[in-house]
């Protein structure tokens, strides 16, 4: 009988459960709270431009604090708002004596960056919020006055500029030259810019200053020159460099040590009375190309700042003491092998504690060294594990598949270069790694190249192909009939929509939207978006063109080109509940998502050799609910199936209540350095796939490997 690719069928012996809780988390193998690791700095920008004068009706609930001549405006507000904020570390045990903070606001008329206000003086090395430090700051705070204080002029990039140059140890605009606050290697470092998004608010800047700077100064790369294109319809502030300087600041390794990468990461509170939505936007720009979260307060809530100040004071301080590094130890326990064919199971955990994590299936092969000794090599028969001997794969490694850029492929075989990729690389907005915006090398660079690369090629403008099946509801599933009996997860498939189908996606979730403590449930018209984005669509898209910065700008001093037409510019999809990705995108015409492949924990793969014109399947699960068949073979391909590319997918109807917390990208994950006070509350982190893959006859046996939890049995019949 003549093979064809492998289909997916249920066996007899089905029997599929959730996942249940074990009695420890084992990821907490990567967390920890490390005296070592050096306190969080963070440094608040305050936008003291003549804004801050705009009215605004409050009364402060700390007396004492707030000046007559602050009484009722927007500074006052948020004086009384740092105020308390500051004040409730005293109260919380996981940050009194764990942060460092300080306050910078614009410079003058003569200052085209920002001025340090605390400390004041030099070295200006931030504080460690103790008792004496929190007591302190909390008298500095007091003496803030929009009169003696105010900017007049808005220098929100020159401010970026010179919160660079502060941690960075260099001169800033402001034509101080600064000691680096940063005292250890694994120190992590912050800025929390508070954007007064008023009617009269703008953010300004002075001339060419943080262009300047950026490109001759800071030796920023053509590609994080490339301008960031924000939706048409809110792209007044386009042309200020402030979140090409954040996107820089994150991007860029403060420490001179190739191993210890430090940057800058930015959060943004946008403060406004609904009037500029330009400003806002820009300010989410910031955030969201500076690593961090963007939060939005009404003028005249201080308790919402200080609510939104106090959610990343606890952030910033779990995140100190959360996840590993980017680059994880190639474990002999996510990988499968066959002949010499070695395949690695990969995952990097969120660096904000985020329930979705990226992850990948990388294929290397066994081989001999010069000196006759059995090592995993790369595609290219050198050694795939760093010369530094930390047991991390090498940055100069390029596993099989990987690809710069990939070909075309289908049922014909192998064609030209793919005209869709990315000409600046797929990464151009998240680069990393040494491929930096490409896939190759890929290195120790989880997402890069493997199995992640070529699902994206697969699926890079258009993920409706994507062949994703599913049964409709608990104990539907057939165990006879192959992948006839099984349904489609796409949009055609109406079940979902229905009271059952709702239910089964919102079983743990809440319709109460007053209350944000708790995951969101999807009404029947966010159902398509999350189909969309289970099956790889990005739904919130980088915006992002191919131009570069140029000398000449749009007649408003900065230098920028305003760049919001051309071929770059995207279109945002529109959704009110997807979190955002960790790792942008490219922009149009490229619609996958770069968490397509989630990362495969504990699941060790299955390697099928099936001979003939199939050759080699690889099976295993991934925390995204998803059961994966891939074409393992090194460049054969199945069908239409490109070596490395996805083949089918199977997602348990079990999992359905799981799916929606990663569609919004939250609650955080509860840990045990986890501190108190995070809204909404962080819960334990879910699992799917998330076990051992076996072959047996007659299918595959997967299981997550825990003692408690009960298999899933899967054949892989032969159609």
């Amino acid at each position: 009988m003549r093979k064809s690719a492998p289909h997916l069928a249920l066996a007899g012996c089905l029997a599929m459960a959730v996942a249940l809780p074990a009695s420890a988390e084992d990821i907490d193998l990567y967390t920890g709270l490390q005296p070592e690791a050096g306190k969080p700095n963070v440094l608040i920008v305050l936008d003291n431009a003549s804004a801050w004068n705009a009215s605004a009706n409050f009364t402060c609930s700390t007396s004492g604090v707030v000046s007559s001549n602050n009484a009722n405006t927007d500074a006052g507000a948020e004086q009384c708002a740092l105020y308390n904020a500051v004040n409730s570390i005293l109260k919380s045990p996981t940050l009194l004596g764990n942060i460092n903070l300080g306050i910078m606001m614009f410079g003058d008329s003569k200052n085209f960056g920002g001025i340090m206000k605390f400390p004041s003086a030099a070295p200006y090395k931030l504080p460690l919020m103790d008792t004496t430090g929190v007591n302190n700051l909390l008298t500095y705070i007091k003496t803030i006055d929009r009169t003696n204080d105010s900017a007049g002029n808005s220098q929100v990039a020159g401010s970026m500029q010179e919160a660079w140059a502060y941690y960075a140890g260099k001169q800033g605009l402001s034509g101080i030259t600064y000691t680096s606050p940063i005292d250890n290697p694994c120190q992590r470092n912050f800025v929390i810019y508070i954007a007064n998004s008023v009617n009269n608010g703008k953010p300004g800047d002075t001339g060419q200053n943080a262009i300047d700077r950026l490109t001759n100064q800071a030796k920023a790369s053509t590609a994080q020159l490339q301008q960031i294109v924000l939706p048409s319809a809110t792209a007044k502030y386009q042309a200020n460099w402030a979140d090409e300087w954040a996107r820089f600041n994150y991007q860029t390794n403060l420490s001179a040590s190739s191993t210890d990468h430090q940057n800058i990461v930015t959060y943004s509170i946008g403060v406004t009375d609904g009037s500029n939505p330009d400003y806002l936007q820009l300010a989410k720009s910031m955030a969201s190309n500076g690593g961090g979260k963007y939060s939005e307060v009404k003028l005249g809530d201080p308790n919402g700042l200080a609510d939104a100040l106090m959610a990343i004071f606890n952030e910033v301080q779990a995140v100190n003491s959360v996840f590993a590094s980017v680059s994880l130890p190639a474990s002999v326990n996510a990988q499968g092998q066959f002949l010499n064919q070695v395949y690695v199971g990969m995952f990097r955990p969120d660096a904000t504690a985020a329930p979705r994590w990226l992850g990948n299936l990388k294929q290397y092969q066994v081989g001999y060294d010069t000196n006759g000794n059995l090592v995993l090599q790369d595609a290219k028969g050198a050694s795939a594990i760093s010369n530094a001997q930390t047991g991390f794969i090498s940055p100069n490694s390029v596993s099989f598949w990987t690809a710069e850029p990939p070909q075309t492929y289908s049922s014909a075989g192998y064609g030209a270069n793919m005209s869709t990729w990315p000409s600046g690389g797929y990464w151009q907005n998240s680069p990393s790694g040494t491929g930096w915006q490409f896939d190759s090398p890929d290195g120790e660079i989880v997402e890069k190249g493997g199995v992640a690369e070529m699902m994206r090629a697969q699926w890079l403008g258009d993920q409706t192909s994507r062949r994703l099946l599913t049964c409709n509801g608990v104990g539907t599933c057939s165990t006879s009939g192959g992948v006839s009996a099984l349904t489609s997860f796409d949009a055609n498939n109406k079940w979902f929509t229905t009271t059952a189908g709702l239910a089964a996606l919102n079983v743990n979730a809440t319709t109460d939207t007053t209350n944000k403590n708790v995951i969101q449930a999807l009404p029947s018209t966010e159902v398509p978006n999350l189909i969309a984005w289970v099956r790889g669509q990005d739904m919130t898209p980088a915006s992002t063109s191919t131009s570069t910065s140029g000398s000449s700008g749009n007649g408003n001093g900065n230098g920028k080109n305003n760049g919001s037409s051309g071929s770059g510019t995207t279109t945002t999809t529109t959704t009110t509940m997807a979190g955002a990705e960790a790792e942008l995108g490219p922009g149009a015409p490229v619609t996958v998502r770069s968490s397509i492949h989630a990362d495969v924990l504990h699941s060790r793969p299955a390697v099928v050799n099936y001979g003939g014109s199939i050759g080699v399947v690889v099976y295993y699960g991934t925390n995204d609910g998803v059961f994966h068949a891939v074409n393992g073979n090194r460049s054969q391909g199945i069908g239409a199936t490109r070596a490395g590319g996805e083949i089918w997918g199977f997602i348990a109807p079990e999992f359905f209540g799981k799916l929606n917390r990663l569609y919004q990208n939250t609650p955080e994950i509860k840990l045990s350095t986890t501190p108190a006070g995070i809204t909404p509350t962080p819960l334990p982190r879910d699992y799917f796939f998330d076990g051992s893959t076996t072959w047996r006859q007659p299918g595959l046996r997967t299981r997550r490997d825990r003692s408690d939890q009960p298999a899933v049995c899967l054949a892989a019949q032969q159609h």
